[in-house]
């Protein structure tokens, strides 16, 4: 008996109205944003389905993708954007973009936002909009990541803001030299911080339910070390990371010695103009700063040029100072501890 082999036909459409709408999402997350689109004018069914998965995170990074976003959604009372985004990130806008945008994109954008209730991440790098009125107005329950670029003007919206947001686990702040947030803001979930030192004092981080905070602090040599104040950072192992940008280490290694003994990790990004060889009293200094620390297991001092220099006698001085270190980076080469004294790392 011969069989014969049964051609099944499908058509598209129906095949996918048989499917689960869940199932039918999960494939939506593999399309491009493009793609989404397209399917979203298809029907009504599947827009229903990929409109959600097209805006879960929006990302525009020109003034014209602004534009076109802002004429999307109005007249829009029923737009899935307001139940679904979840990240919205407005990145620094590229040439030409670089007048600031008008007022009335400004309201509108803020109103788009201020809908947008579900949001968890919340990116605004650039400085051609005005967010005044979105940090009186914003309320986010969900938000757990933070990153801004702050203007002068608005420090006493912006701590009412933080304030609001107990669920911060990721700030990033952006702010001209000097400014400073009224406090005292306190963010029990923060495991992440980045910004200027002048920021610190608004902030009480002793009342962390982490054990771990990794702190990221810009330092500009304008500023004396007179300016740093240390003193509100958790002590013991709350902070892990501590980046800076400073032309001469001693002053400010003194004072992470002296505050923040148990640090873990200390990385330094050294300017471009400034020697890459560290000077014999500097590395003595050093050295009595190494002394202080009980938990330093990486120390970085990067640099953004100059040639590699064989720093061996300095890393096993610092080595012998700091018993708990296992990296030393230094001049572009990456050393690590054996068991009988130190070798450059190869990779």
């Amino acid at each position: 008996m011969v069989s014969t082999p049964v051609t099944v036909q499908c058509n598209t459409a129906t095949c996918l109205a048989a499917l689960p709408n869940e199932l039918i999402g999960l494939m939506m997350q593999h399309l491009p944003a493009a793609d989404l689109a397209t399917v979203c004018r298809t029907s009504k069914f599947l827009k229903s389905i990929s409109a959600p998965v097209l805006h879960r995170a929006v990302s525009l990074t020109t003034g014209s993708q602004l534009e076109l976003f802002l004429e999307s959604i109005q007249n829009c009372s029923e737009n899935s954007i307001w139940y679904t985004a979840r990240e919205f990130s407005l990145k620094k806008l590229r040439e030409p973009d670089v007048e600031p945008a008008s007022p009335r994109c400004a309201v509108e954008l803020t109103d788009a936002l201020c809908r947008m209730t579900q949001l968890k991440v919340l990116k605004l790098v650039t400085v051609v909009i005005d967010f005044t009125e979105l940090f009186q107005r914003g309320h986010f329950e969900q938000l757990s990541r933070l990153e801004c670029m702050v203007s002068t003007g608005v420090e006493d919206l912006l701590s009412l803001f933080l304030k609001r947001h107990q669920k911060l686990a990721f700030l990033s702040l952006d702010a001209p030299r000097g400014l400073e947030l009224s406090g005292p803001i306190i963010l029990p979930n923060l495991t992440h911080f980045y910004g200027s030192c002048s920021l610190l004092p608004a902030f009480d981080f002793r009342h962390l339910s982490l054990t771990m905070l990794r702190i990221m602090l810009k330092f500009v040599p304008v500023d004396g070390p007179e300016s740093i104040d240390l003193t509100g950072i958790p002590n013991v192992t709350n902070v892990q990371v501590f980046d800076a940008i400073w032309p001469d280490e001693r002053d400010l290694l003194g004072k992470i010695a002296t505050h923040l003994p148990h640090v873990e990790r200390l990385a330094f990004s050294r300017s471009s103009f400034f020697a890459s060889r560290i000077s014999l009293p500097a590395t003595v200094d050093i050295e009595t700063n190494l002394l202080k620390f009980d938990a330093l297991r990486i120390l970085n001092f990067g640099s953004t040029g100059g040639n590699q220099v064989d720093d061996r006698d300095t890393v096993l001085r610092w080595g012998a100072a700091c018993q708990t270190l296992q990296w030393i980076t230094l001049n572009q080469q990456r050393w690590y501890r054996r068991k009988k004294g130190w070798a450059i790392s190869t990779q």
